[in-house]
C-alpha cells in the first residue's frame, strides 16, 4: 500500500507585485517546519502546498499544481479568484466609505 505524504497547506493573498516573492519566503519558512514535523512525528515525507492568489486575482501558474496536490477541481481557482476580488473589493469600499 502506497501511503501519501502529509501536507502542509498555506493560503497567502498579497499585492500583485509580491507573488513569485511570497512563494519563495513561504516556501523557505515552511521547509524548516516540514523538518521539524517530520522528525517530530516519524513521518516519512511532508509536501508542502502553497495556495498564493494576489489581491486583484493573478495566480501563479505554481496554483494549478497545488490544487492537483490538493485534489480539487482544476476549475477551483477560479471561485477563489472571484473571492479574492469580491473581498478586496470589500475591503476598499470599507475603506473609502470611512474616509468620505
Amino acid at each position: 500500500m502506497i501511503k501519501e505524504p502529509e501536507q502542509l497547506v498555506d493560503v497567502a493573498i498579497p499585492n500583485n507585485n509580491n507573488v513569485l516573492n511570497k512563494f519563495q519566503e513561504k516556501k523557505s519558512k515552511y521547509t524548516d517546519l516540514a523538518v521539524e514535523i517530520k522528525q517530530m512525528w516519524h513521518l516519512d515525507e511532508i509536501d508542502i502546498v502553497l495556495v498564493i492568489i494576489s489581491s486583484t486575482g493573478l495566480i501563479p501558474k505554481r496554483l494549478h499544481d497545488s490544487l492537483k496536490k490538493l485534489e480539487l477541481h482544476k476549475n477551483t481557482n477560479i471561485e477563489m479568484q472571484k473571492a479574492v476580488i469580491f473581498n478586496t473589493c470589500r475591503i476598499v469600499r470599507k475603506f473609502m466609505s470611512s474616509i468620505l
